[in-house]
């Protein structure tokens, strides 16, 4: 009952936060609002991808997946944007994904063209405030990458992957 409650507590939640999540990504991705707001998934679509998502990242993290890796990228360094999204387009080499931010969690996970989204890596990131993750369609490759700042104040980009072997 309690999965229920919650369930509908998020969903409420995403009510009230829907208008400005979409706006937001809409100036940050370019993509229409309609667009947008037309490939937003279910709560329930959103949490099963996500905990598939999360469930590769972790054995990812306890070096239990053998076709994944982590990578570091320094935020200001030149070109890390670029290197970003190209080493993006390469893990998910699809032309549809699942994007997820921190509010998709109670508004939904958004469906978009990769082609839309991979330029506006760094900026989602922003827009996020300290990640973007995103889950090819066939749900077999995915990133997750956060934002953070070390002991030295240096701040970092950790970029995690999961794909199949080629």
């Amino acid at each position: 009952m309690s999965n229920r409650l919650e369930l509908l507590s998020r969903r409420n939640q995403g009510r009230r936060m829907m208008d400005d999540y979409i706006q937001s990504l809409s100036v940050v991705t370019g993509i229409g609002q309609q667009i947008l707001l037309e490939s937003t998934l279910s709560l329930e679509e959103s949490d099963v991808i996500y905990e598939e998502f999360i469930s590769a990242i972790k054995s990812i993290a306890n070096n239990n997946y053998t076709d994944g890796f982590t990578k570091f990228f320094v935020k200001n360094s030149e070109g890390v944007e670029a290197h970003l999204a190209n080493v993006t387009k390469f893990v998910i080499n699809e032309s549809r994904v699942y994007l997820f931010t921190k509010l998709s969690d109670v508004c939904g996970a958004i469906e978009a063209d990769c082609d839309s989204i991979i330029p506006n890596i760094a900026a989602i990131i922003d827009y996020d405030g300290d990640s973007c993750k995103l889950v090819s369609q066939d749900l077999t490759r995915g990133i997750m990458i956060d934002f953070y700042i070390e002991n030295d104040n240096q701040e970092y980009f950790e970029f995690i992957a999961y794909h199949p072997s080629k």
